[in-house]
């Protein structure tokens, strides 16, 4: 597949953050339309490819728009934070936090939306925090840790302010179970992370997103979560198929695996005479960090990784931000 030559022209032309804006609306144009009607690893690769040529084309010639990154893309905590203080005091309001959870999924979440009785308020795209794991988003949400969150003890810096907060890594039903019935929450579920970070494969991880949108208890949860309250679904970040990246030359696969091992983020350090570079040195909101540019791989002992999270291509580093609202309910606006 070939990048558009309108949006090619596009990119060439705008401000950085113009730039970002086409390329969030090009992201969810092909996550939501690739792979209709097929079976659901199918789908899921088509949208994955369907994204190959514009990560190709900002790990060459649109490299510097990494760089404007973290000042150009709105980051989905800025956002959170945004629609969590826009909801007026007293009015209900709930955040499920899909760890892991990319653009990928998106078409899985609408249609077992509509298939549940939920329709569909707003869709976006927001960026991860750089590096896209899940302890840099839990410290731009003003914690050290996803864990500080569980049981309802979030520290005095968490930004959600009011917020009832859980994280669990529990079957669907006994999550419902522990939503009561306080009128604004965070959940934090460590699904589909723990998917691909226990060996899973790509197909395997599809049709486990597929069997999960589908799944009567998981939307029982969320209409336990959305009863009363304004929901929004949105992850930490998203993950790449890197069994499906690009075989890197010998040299460049040398300096990638003395930076990065079997990782996708390193300490801040020098990038290498390559143009376009290989990796980009970023500023994240602790610490300045290097990671890995485009759909590159390289091999280490014992083998890659199938799915990993944490470099710099659209399917790790956007997120989706969804909000969905009961059919049948009058919740507040």
């Amino acid at each position: 597949m070939t990048l558009p030559l309108p949006l090619l022209r596009q990119l060439q032309e705008a401000t950085p953050a113009e730039a970002w804006a086409a390329i969030t609306e090009h992201a969810l144009h092909v996550c939501d339309t690739a792979g209709q009607g097929k079976p659901f690893d199918a789908a899921a690769r088509l949208r994955d490819e369907g994204l190959r040529a514009l990560d190709a084309w900002m790990a060459g010639a649109g490299w510097d728009l990494w760089a404007e990154f973290g000042a150009a893309m709105p980051r989905t905590a800025d956002r959170l934070i945004e629609w969590w203080g826009a909801i007026p005091p007293g009015a209900g309001a709930a955040v499920l936090i899909l760890d892991g959870l990319s653009l990928r999924e998106l078409p899985l979440l609408r249609e077992g939306a509509a298939a549940h009785g939920f329709a569909v308020a707003s869709v976006e795209a927001t960026g991860a925090e750089l590096p896209g794991d899940t302890n840099a988003f839990a410290q731009a949400l003003g914690v050290s840790s996803r864990g500080t969150l569980a049981n309802n003890h979030p520290p005095g810096g968490f930004r959600l302010g009011g917020a009832t907060t859980e994280v669990a890594d529990l079957p669907w039903a006994d999550c419902a179970a522990l939503v009561k019935a306080e009128p604004r929450w965070l959940f934090w579920h460590a699904w589909p992370d723990t998917r691909f970070h226990s060996g899973s494969s790509f197909q395997a991880l599809a049709k486990n997103a597929d069997e999960t949108f589908a799944d009567a208890a998981f939307w029982a949860f969320l209409r336990r979560l959305a009863t009363g309250r304004r929901l929004l679904v949105t992850s930490d970040h998203g993950y790449a198929h890197i069994g499906s990246f690009q075989d890197t030359h010998d040299d460049q696969k040398t300096w990638l695996r003395g930076v990065f091992g079997g990782g996708r983020t390193a300490a801040d350090g020098e990038t290498g005479a390559w143009s376009p570079p290989l990796a980009l040195a970023v500023d994240g909101r602790q610490s300045r960090v290097r990671l890995p540019l485009g759909r590159r791989k390289w091999p280490v002992p014992g083998g890659n990784a199938s799915l990993s999270h944490g470099g710099l291509t659209l399917l790790e580093a956007l997120s989706p931000f969804i909000e969905l609202r009961l059919q049948d309910s009058s919740n507040a606006t």
